[in-house]
């Protein structure tokens, strides 16, 4: 006990008066994690909750741990929150793995629990063993620095205040305290990696040092310092920005310039913000994105994320925000046409001053217009002039000297009548029909 609450101390953990919501599959760690929190309840003044999440992956034996663990509720006197999902139809549906959809819909589930408690923590029962297993798996799989952290005693909403203890710890306070727990009969299977680590590789590097798993949690609280120092000097040599669709941005020149550990570092962080975690490969295509010498390059991350080179920026996009070209639209005359995969509204109607709230405005005399004005996205050869010096330019070639980038050339409106473009949102309007004084209408633009 004085064990875990110097850890949580260290942590902050379990600051006085919160609320905690325990995770409590009914196995021993969880049981031993839940009858700590609760025996420190009175002293630090918590809250103590438990939510349980059924699988329905084990058959019968999953319905016998949620009951066991109703019992066990009762028994302590805690308030449960139980949730089940259909775990395998979640992984084929998202093709993933089962292991992946159970952690998934779990933690869902908690995130659900601790919005109904505000200001509440999610305690789970990782301990030493299961870093230590963490650490190794990473290992394995060629991870780098932030693999070899291991599982982080406080992230977000979620502490572990186990994480000081070995498994054996934990069964031995069970006994002293005659607790039950049930036991997952896949635990014995070597099917998963994580089983494999735990009954074939752990117990040779405990013939090599007993203590190997807390030395394994002090590495990682060693290794995260180091980390964090790299994560700052890479947010300070290459900063990431988020733009107004969502896209996350990063100069390809500090990129490029940056000492590889913080370059990747920029990377990952950057597709992390879409919910992508790059593997090295990926991460050396981006940075090979960031020197190449084509503006318009771009390369494909996990969880359909695009990189995109756009002049002097790499852009990350999810196929979500990628800009799309739009459908076109035909203006009527004293009407507001909306048009919001655009993100605008436009008005076609007389010239009156006053009239027209807008953020744009082009003037015109309706005579030089002929048949229907629409709004569209360009098409091949459309042409304009906005300046009578420079002369008429392909749409894009000025784009080109806009450094618009490509994948975002076909999502601007052009305004247009029958023969001839009249002008381009945010661009400007053709210098050969844009009238003033005699302008008798006007096409007003509103951004959305």
């Amino acid at each position: 006990m004085k064990l875990v609450t110097e850890f949580a101390d260290k942590y902050d953990m379990l600051p006085r008066g919160s609320a905690i919501i325990c995770a409590v599959s009914g196995g021993a760690d969880s049981v031993c994690l839940l009858h700590i929190i609760k025996a420190l309840a009175a002293r630090r003044e918590l809250s103590v909750y438990a939510a349980h999440f059924n699988h329905c992956l084990r058959g019968e034996e999953s319905d016998r741990d949620e009951r066991f663990v109703r019992e066990i509720c009762r028994d302590m006197g805690v308030e449960l929150f139980v949730s089940s999902g259909d775990v395998k139809g979640y992984a084929e549906r998202n093709g993933l793995g089962t292991e992946e959809a159970a952690r998934m819909l779990r933690y869902e589930f908690f995130d659900t629990v601790a919005a109904k408690l505000p200001g509440s923590r999610v305690a789970t029962a990782h301990n030493a063993d299961d870093n230590a297993e963490t650490v190794l798996m990473n290992l394995a799989r060629g991870a780098g620095l932030k693999g070899l952290c291991g599982i982080p005693p406080v992230r977000d909403i979620y502490i572990r205040p186990l994480l000081c203890m070995s498994r054996d710890d934990i069964i031995a306070y069970l006994n002293a305290n005659s607790l039950p727990h049930v036991e997952d009969s896949t635990n014995a299977e070597n099917t998963y990696t994580r089983n494999r680590l735990r009954h074939d590789v752990l117990p040779v590097l405990k013939s090599i040092n007993p203590n190997f798993s807390a030395a394994a949690l002090e590495a990682s609280e060693l290794l995260r310092t180091d980390e964090s120092l790299l994560e700052s000097l890479s947010e300070n040599a290459v900063p990431i920005e988020l733009d107004e669709q969502g896209r996350v941005t990063l100069n390809a020149a500090a990129l490029t310039a940056a000492e590889y550990p913080l370059a990747a570092r920029a990377v990952r962080s950057a597709a992390g913000r879409l919910g992508c975690a790059p593997g090295h490969v990926h991460v050396q295509a981006v940075l090979e994105l960031a020197k190449s010498a084509d503006p318009s390059a771009q390369t494909r991350l996990p969880g359909n994320v695009h990189v995109s080179r756009e002049y002097d920026s790499l852009v990350f996009s999810s196929s979500d925000n990628a800009a799309k070209e739009f459908t076109e639209a035909f203006l009527r005359w004293d009407e507001w046409t909306v048009l919001p995969e655009a993100g605008v509204k436009i008005y076609f109607g007389p010239n009156s001053k006053g009239k027209i709230a807008h953020d744009e405005n082009f003037f015109f005399k309706k005579s030089d217009l002929c048949g229907n004005i629409s709004v569209r996205p360009r098409r091949a050869g459309d042409r304009i002039c906005l300046n009578r010096r420079q002369g008429g330019k392909t749409l894009k070639k000025l784009f080109i000297e806009k450094k618009i980038p490509a994948s975002r050339r076909g999502s601007i409106p052009v305004i247009a009548d029958e023969k001839k473009v009249l002008a381009v949102i945010s661009l400007g309007q053709s210098c050969e029909y844009a009238a003033k004084k005699e302008a008798d209408c006007v096409i007003a633009v509103k951004k959305l």
